[in-house]
């Protein structure tokens, strides 16, 4: 997986908040979840090149396009950001995190 994130595109996983904010790392790992559950344990590979061209496939055609993500007030990760984009959403997601308890 990590040989998988490093040849994306620069700027594809952008850390938003600074370093090692737990923010950032949650959502990369619930995509990463869901890529596993989703695509990689449910399919038999061939060989490498057929990984990588259904992993691209997954997320460009599946995750991006058409999975319904709780974050984005149910809606694809396309969608959203059109809404967003013409005004028609808040520009932000719901996904709230509590502060951590001091003791």
């Amino acid at each position: 997986m990590g040989e998988a994130c490093r040849r994306l595109p620069v700027g594809t996983l952008d850390n938003k908040h600074g370093p090692a904010n737990p923010y950032d790392n949650a959502s990369c790992e619930s995509c990463l979840k869901t890529l596993k559950r989703e695509e990689i344990s449910a399919t038999t590979y061939r060989d490498l090149e057929h990984l990588r061209t259904n992993m691209a496939a997954f997320i460009d055609q599946y995750y991006n396009r058409t999975r319904l993500h709780s974050a984005l007030c149910y809606r694809p990760p396309e969608e959203f950001e059109r809404a967003v984009a013409s005004g028609l959403t808040p520009s932000t997601a719901t996904m709230q995190f509590s502060s951590p308890r001091r003791m």
